[in-house]
């Protein structure tokens, strides 16, 4: 059974998830359905499990005839449990017929020597999110894919919390982008409770990862205490952080249209322009959108 010829009708949340995705993907100016292949970065948790299912089945709006892939990255954090995380993807997978695969990450820093690690500022799970985005970048450039990824509406309010908090909302104000490039995130406007009552519905299963609600991380600690403090005093919190955060990228998009474009152009003269991040010592030119403008280092 394969995309190509098995279309069924969603149950009521997968129909609304896929509306909701199409709404979305629109709201960023994307042209549906997308004339490229669709790479999906599947964990294995509800989220991700949702999101590559629902395309998988349901996605033909947003898919059109393109070929939807999925991909696992394991990075053994958890030994065992992480290895069950990627039979449990690629089972899951060989059953709707999409193909999967699993890239065997190595941690951070190791080949790298004694003393190889985060710098200042960084986390392991910071640099291993980059690697990932780095394998995602080159995969889709390969195959000529855009990237889909499943970030959904708790993720986009807690994004804006933590920017704000941390200082960086003059610039990071929109939270994470519904388009960046080549990746998209159709599942802003959603929550997570929606997404777990998807699978739910359709019968799908999916794998827990403890780390989520160990509070090892700062994030963590902040999904696990503070988000559910927020819901308990301001009941739709989250959809009025979500939908803010949505506001201002739409009231941005020219200005990320225009630093796109500028991108493209100082390229061709050897000049870097990237998201801005924090904790970066580089001399730097801030532009609009939370670009900023690199000036190069002389070699030593």
């Amino acid at each position: 059974m394969t995309r190509e010829n098995f279309y069924p009708k969603p149950k009521d949340t997968g129909g609304r998830l896929v509306r909701l995705a199409i709404a979305t993907l629109r709201e960023a100016s994307a042209k549906l359905p997308l004339n490229s292949d669709i790479l999906i970065a599947v964990s294995g948790g509800s989220d991700s499990i949702a999101l590559g299912h629902l395309i998988a089945l349901y996605g033909r709006r947003i898919a059109g005839t393109g070929r939807v892939r999925w991909i696992h990255f394991n990075h053994g954090w958890r030994g065992a449990e992480s290895d069950g995380d990627a039979r449990f993807v690629a089972a899951l997978a060989k059953k709707l017929g999409v193909p999967c695969r699993v890239v065997k990450m190595k941690r951070p820093g190791e080949g790298a020597g004694a003393g190889a690690g985060p710098s200042p500022g960084h986390s392991w799970e910071a640099l291993a999110r980059a690697q990932r985005n780095e394998v995602l970048r080159k995969e889709a450039v390969r195959g000529k894919a855009s990237i889909f990824t499943a970030h959904h509406a708790d993720d986009l309010a807690e994004t804006v919390l933590w920017r704000l908090l941390t200082g960086a909302g003059a610039t990071h104000g929109g939270g994470i982008l519904v388009k960046d490039g080549k990746t998209y995130r159709p599942l802003l406007h959603a929550r997570k409770e929606t997404l777990k009552r998807y699978l739910k519905e359709e019968g799908i299963s999916w794998r827990e990862d403890r780390t989520n609600h160990e509070g090892r991380f700062l994030r963590s600690r902040m999904r696990k205490e503070l988000m559910p403090a927020l819901e308990g005093l301001f009941p739709k919190g989250v959809e009025h952080l979500a939908s803010l955060a949505l506001l201002t990228q739409r009231k941005s998009a020219p200005d990320l249209r225009r630093a796109g474009s500028l991108a493209a152009r100082l390229g061709t003269l050897g000049i870097r322009l990237k998201r801005a991040h924090l904790r970066d010592d580089q001399p730097i030119i801030q532009l609009p959108g939370g670009w900023k403008l690199i000036r190069p280092t002389r070699p030593r």
